[in-house]
């Protein structure tokens, strides 16, 4: 079973060989156990299973004048041990380092994403239902500077999607230009475009090329940072078969106060499973929840609200996305999803803290005829019994209902973990 390839090491490997005493780093490793009383969710001759977890939470990040880097990390390694199934990697993994070969005018820029998808979109996720997928990307930043105001920006970029299980592997090849204007010290503005070329090891993928063009504006004032991308995209398939539409990336951010942040984003693209890993948040993808795992294309819509507070001893976040995914070609699979997150942390005590989290999220084949409610609960509770070693006890239920019974199912788990933390100043939000 393949689970981290030669080139997802040698990148993250990268990145290690240039962490330094002075990298933020935060982590917390875990070893433990725990049982599920239906580890195959399924409706009817539900299996029980106890499995034994390694883990790793990671926050790494380097700045310096020749290296940009950061490392995030959610990863568990799980052994079924009924033997169920093979034990297997779950969680999701994101590194990006920028080498400044000539700083701030030759860079070389290295990123890997790892994480999970189903196989098949209509059924439950399971171990039986998800497969990793890893998209690396590298290739060289050129910078031109035409006075204090005016720069461009000459990029190439070389891709690989590797899919654990499906036939989807492919590359793609890319190179893209900017033009941009600093309107103040806060501001900028620029002109885009780029064109990527992707193609599969598989004769029977659609091979396209892809071009876009679009407007795009930063600016940060005063509590409010924007970033705005607006622009067309053109897909071309050889066999003769084209798509095209709009490019929106929107994303909003307003400190409301010292303790809450409120963020807004909206997105219209054109991507696949593999290039969308680029914008999940480690730890935030429901294991192969959110992706189908596939080549083909999709226009994917999404709007989302998050706010988050943080004061003293609690922490609370609260969320809802709505996304829609159009299929260029295998449009059954078409989606429309719903979700709505709420996330309360609470430290009782200086050692002590509760967390509940609760999420529920709606799906809508609207080309297969299939709905299903999905919703899945935790409460976590911490306890730092030294000053690195804590225990950790996750009590979890999810319950999915669909219009088939025989795709609904209910299960509980219960983990037990022993826990590492520590860190270095400068790490988890430093940047």
């Amino acid at each position: 079973m393949r689970l981290l390839n030669f080139r997802t090491i040698a990148a993250w490997s990268a990145l290690a060989c240039t962490a330094t005493a002075h990298a933020g780093l935060t982590y917390e490793a875990r070893v433990g156990g725990g049982a599920s009383d239906n580890i195959t969710r399924v409706a009817t001759d539900e299996v029980d299973e106890t499995m034994a977890v390694v883990g790793l939470d990671l926050d790494w990040q380097e700045q310096t004048r020749r290296i940009d880097a950061r490392v995030l990390t959610n990863l568990s390694y799980v052994d079924y041990l009924q033997n169920t199934y093979e034990g297997d990697f779950v969680g999701t993994g994101d590194a990006d380092l920028t080498f400044g070969i000539v700083p701030d005018r030759f860079l070389w820029h290295v990123e890997d994403n790892f994480g999970q998808g189903r196989g098949d979109p209509f059924q439950p996720v399971s171990p039986a239902n998800r497969e990793n997928i890893n998209y690396f990307t590298t290739g060289p930043d050129l910078q031109l500077h035409f006075g204090s105001q005016t720069s461009m920006l000459i990029f190439g970029r070389y891709s690989l999607s590797d899919y654990e299980l499906t036939p989807s592997d492919g590359e793609r090849t890319a190179a893209g230009l900017g033009l941009y204007r600093q309107l103040s010290a806060a501001s900028r503005i620029g002109l885009n475009a780029m064109r990527d070329e992707s193609k599969f090891d598989n004769p029977l993928s659609p091979e396209y090329d892809r071009t876009s063009a679009y407007v795009s504006y930063d600016v940060t004032q005063g509590r409010t940072r924007i970033a705005a991308q607006l622009g067309y995209t053109d897909l071309e398939f050889d066999n003769g078969a084209s798509d095209s539409g709009p490019l929106i990336d929107v994303r909003i951010t307003r400190d409301v106060s010292a303790s809450s942040t409120l963020s807004v984003s909206a997105s219209q693209k054109f991507t696949d499973a593999a290039e969308a890993l680029q914008d999940i948040t480690s730890g935030q993808q429901d294991p192969g929840g959110g992706l189908t795992a596939t080549s083909i294309p999709y226009e994917g819509r999404d709007f989302g609200v998050d706010w988050h507070f943080a004061r003293q001893r609690t922490d609370i976040t609260l969320g809802a996305l709505f996304e829609k995914d159009d299929y260029v070609t295998g449009t059954q699979m078409d989606l429309e999803r719903q979700t709505y997150t709420a996330i309360f942390t609470r430290r009782l005590r200086p050692t002590f803290g509760v967390t509940l989290d609760v999420r529920y999220f709606t799906e809508d084949f609207p080309n297969a005829n299939l709905d299903a409610d999905n919703l899945g609960a935790a409460l976590r509770l911490n306890w730092q019994v030294g000053r690195a070693i804590g225990l950790r006890l996750d009590v979890e239920y999810y319950d999915r209902d669909t219009e088939d019974p025989a795709g609904g199912y209910q299960e509980n788990r219960a983990m037990l973990y022993v826990t590492w933390s520590g860190g270095t100043p400068g790490g988890a939000g430093a940047r």
